[in-house]
Order: C-alpha cells, then sequence, then structure tokens
C-alpha cells in the first residue's frame, strides 16, 4: 500500500462528528473518481453533492452550482428526489454520478444543448418515474439498461438524433404509461412488445425511420388486455402491412400512420370500436375497404387519401354517423357513391374528388 488514503476517505477525515450529525456517507460502490472526490461534507444524493458532482458536466464546464432545494430541485430529508432543469441552457453531457442518485423520481432536463449518449447508469435509478430530456442533441442508442427502472411512468426522449432499434423490452414496465421516441432517427420495427404493454397509455414513434410490419414482432395481449390509447407511428417507412393483431388495441382511440409505405389494411381494423382517428393518407394502401369499417362507429376522422384503393365504398361506410370528416380522395375508387353516406349528420369534410366514382348526394 502506498500509505494514501481514497478520496472519499480524506474527505471523510475533514469533516468533524463533533455535532452528533452524519456529515458524509462513505461511498459502498466503486464509482469514477470524479464522483468519489466530493469537495465538502456532502452525502451523496444531496444538493451539495449534487452542485459538485452533476451540475458542473450538465453545465458543460465552470465551478459547482449553487442550487438549494427550491423549484429546480426538490429535495426530501435533504436528498434530492426532483431535478427539474428544463429551459436552463445546459450544454454538457449526463454525468455517470447521475446512477447514484437512487432517490430520484424524476429528472427532467428537457430543451437544453445536451450532448453525448443517455447514461446506461440510468437503470439503476429504481425510483425514478418521469424521465424527460427531450428536446436535446442526444446520439447513440436507447439502452436496453433503462428497463431496470422499474417504476418509470413517463419517457420522453424525443427531439434527439438517436439512432438503433427500440428496445421491446421497455414494453414489460409496468407503471409505464407514456413513451415518446418522436424526431429521431430510431430503425428497426416496432416492438410488438411494447404494442401489447399492459400499462402503456399513448406510444409515439413518429418522424423515425422506422420499417416493417405493425406491429413489427411478436406481440401477445394478456389476460389483462391492453391500456393503449394514442399510437403516432407517422413519417417513417413502414413498408410492410397493418397486420391483423391491431384488432386487439382495442382501447385504441387514435391511430395516425399516414405518410409511410405501408401496402394494406386489416378487416381486422373494425374490431377498433373506439376509435376516433384513423390517418392513413399518403401511403400505398391496394386493394378494396372492407366492409367491416362499418363498425367503427365511434370515428370522427377517416382519412385515406393519396392511396392506391380500388373497388367500391362499401354501403356500411354509412354506419360510421358520428364522422366530421371522411377523406378517400386520390385513390382509385369507382361504382357509385351509396346513398347511405346521407346518413352521416355530422360531417363536415367530405372529399371523394380523385377517384371514378358517380352518382349525386343527398344534400
Amino acid at each position: 500500500k502506498s500509505g494514501r488514503s481514497a478520496p472519499w476517505e480524506r474527505t471523510a477525515e475533514r469533516c468533524p462528528q463533533s455535532d452528533g450529525r452524519r456529515t458524509m456517507v462513505l461511498f459502498h460502490v466503486v464509482v469514477t473518481a470524479a464522483a468519489a472526490a466530493v469537495g465538502a461534507c456532502a452525502a451523496v444524493g444531496d444538493v451539495e453533492w449534487f452542485n459538485t458532482n452533476v451540475y458542473p458536466q450538465l453545465k458543460g464546464g465552470g465551478g459547482p452550482g449553487d442550487f438549494t432545494c427550491d423549484d429546480k430541485l426538490r429535495c426530501d430529508g435533504g436528498v434530492v428526489t426532483q431535478i427539474l432543469l428544463g429551459r436552463t441552457d445546459l450544454s454538457g453531457t449526463l454525468p455517470p454520478a447521475l446512477g447514484l442518485m437512487t432517490r430520484l423520481d424524476t429528472l427532467a432536463l428537457n430543451d437544453n444543448k445536451l450532448t453525448g449518449t443517455l447514461l446506461t447508469e440510468i437503470g439503476q435509478l429504481h425510483a425514478l418515474r418521469t424521465l424527460h430530456v427531450y428536446g436535446n442533441k442526444l446520439t447513440g442508442t436507447v439502452p436496453v439498461q433503462l428497463a431496470a427502472a422499474v417504476k418509470l411512468a413517463s419517457v420522453r426522449l424525443d427531439s434527439n438524433g438517436l439512432t438503433g432499434g427500440i428496445p421491446g423490452a421497455l414494453g414489460a414496465l409496468p407503471e409505464l404509461t407514456y413513451l415518446g421516441f418522436n424526431g429521431n432517427s430510431l430503425s428497426g420495427t416496432i416492438p410488438g412488445l411494447l404494442l401489447s404493454s399492459a400499462s402503456l397509455v399513448e406510444l409515439n414513434v413518429a418522424g423515425n425511420e422506422l420499417v416493417g410490419d405493425l406491429p413489427g414482432g411478436p406481440f401477445a395481449v394478456g389476460a389483462g388486455g391492453t391500456r393503449l390509447q394514442v399510437l403516432r407511428a407517422n413519417r417513417n417507412k413502414l413498408n410492410g402491412v397493418v397486420a391483423p393483431d391491431i384488432g386487439k388495441l382495442t382501447e385504441l382511440r387514435l391511430l395516425h400512420v399516414h405518410e409511410c409505405q405501408l401496402t394494406a389494411l386489416p378487416p381486422d381494423i373494425g374490431k377498433l370500436e373506439k376509435l376516433n382517428e384513423l390517418f392513413a393518407q399518403r401511403n400505398r394502401i391496394v386493394g378494396t375497404l372492407a366492409t367491416e369499417l362499418g363498425l367503427m362507429r365511434s370515428l370522427v376522422h377517416l382519412v385515406l387519401h393519396d392511396n392506391q384503393i380500388t373497388g367500391t365504398l362499401p354501403s356500411e361506410i354509412g354506419e360510421l354517423t358520428a364522422l366530421n370528416s371522411f377523406q378517400l380522395y386520390s385513390n382509385k375508387l369507382s361504382g357509385s357513391i351509396p346513398m347511405t353516406v346521407a346518413n352521416m349528420h355530422t360531417l363536415r369534410v367530405l372529399r371523394l374528388d380523385g377517384n371514378s366514382l358517380d352518382g349525386a348526394l343527398t344534400p
């Protein structure tokens, strides 16, 4: 041995205990030298420790922070439980020391200029419920270790430069309700494990480079069903079909798959009886309209223009009496417009132009 003590040991030696209170917590895990070298008598995870070991790297340089337990940091017994530093001009990277803040339940660093990658250490934050790092310049992949943060309820990673695939293991998080990946460069398929999650309410993967079918993998709904109500997958490169499994998402209210390269909608889509919005325009959908569309009596917006749909308009379309917007223009439909369209008393937008339809509509 050299006789020299570790940094945290030297810190403890400098911290008097005469007042009988704990002023220093020794590290019980292997940490980096930067995280270990606490510059003052501070417990891991308290405000002083955050100011010294976390904030300088988030800021991108400079000295320690001067935060207290106020509106930017929320504390419990002196330990930081919420970091609320959105829109604070941070331009550094995420420090590995964040992984030691095991009582953290909210990490909000949105709308800054953070670079670097997402930390695998976030998976160590077993109390974390909110992870919002959207609107930054993060790159790299989404670490599968996020799935180890078992309390996560809201995850927003949108508007970054993330690449690679979406970890399907996130679908097993028991309390996850919101997951946002929109506005990145993610590739691969949309995991069926995400769509069949028993807890997820909203999934936004719009504006990526995702391919394949929807869903794009194994899909098994548990006995309790699914809770998914909002699915935004538009502006991707989805070049397969909307698979029949979509009909198992019986709580779905909004389905946005427009501006992709999808080629088919299955008859099973008619099982989505609670769906309010179906936007699937500007795809490559071929074939005829399924009569099962008439079962979707909660539909308010049915938008399928700029596809290659053929055949006739089924008379069952008149069962959609809640429709406000019905847009099928620029397809290859033919035949007569069914008289049942006159049953759509709430219709405000009707566009069937750019087809080969004939007949008249009753005012």
